[in-house]
């Protein structure tokens, strides 16, 4: 069961996002259908938020791919400004972090930077796990991405003197 919720994972986070109009279009969703869809975001968001408070991070990661699969990270289902990538990638990634699958957190956090190229929590999470993977050029492209978005941010630059 695992190998195969492994496997729909890679094929869904190869997949490069687009607009969720576009998207729905494609797969001919029915206003029903995508109001029903984004019920089921935020009713799975809510599960994963329980998870995560729960330290079940096994069944967050379930949940978390489930709204994967079902398009959550290309609709804003969950009432954030833009696409619920925000609310999915820093937390699936973070549950495998605790999970002690480092490989998995990076790949998570490199498919939600797609999303969300500019969101620095997403970049500081990478940046870690690059580091703790003891990946060092990633390490530095990833502060160099989180710096370019504000050049006089001492944290970073703390970082990079880490490093």
């Amino acid at each position: 069961m695992k190998k195969i919720s492994v496997i729909i994972s890679l094929f869904i986070f190869a997949c490069a996002p687009s607009s969720t109009s576009q998207k729905d279009e494609a797969k001919g969703l029915t206003k029903e259908e995508v109001d029903e869809r984004n019920n089921e975001c935020a009713l799975y968001n809510s599960f994963a938020a329980g998870n995560m408070q729960n330290r079940d991070y096994v069944s967050a990661v379930e949940n978390y791919t489930y709204m994967l699969e079902i398009g959550c990270s290309n609709c804003n289902c969950l009432g954030s400004q833009g696409q619920d990538a925000e609310y999915i990638y820093p937390y699936f990634g973070r549950s495998y972090i605790e999970l002690g699958k480092l490989d998995s957190a990076m790949y998570v956090f490199k498919q939600g930077l797609k999303y969300l190229a500019n969101d620095e929590a997403l970049l500081e999470q990478a940046q870690w796990t690059a580091g703790k993977l003891g990946d060092i050029e990633s390490q530095i492209l990833y502060l160099d991405r989180w710096l370019a978005l504000d050049e006089s941010n001492l944290k970073v630059l703390n970082k990079f003197s880490e490093v």
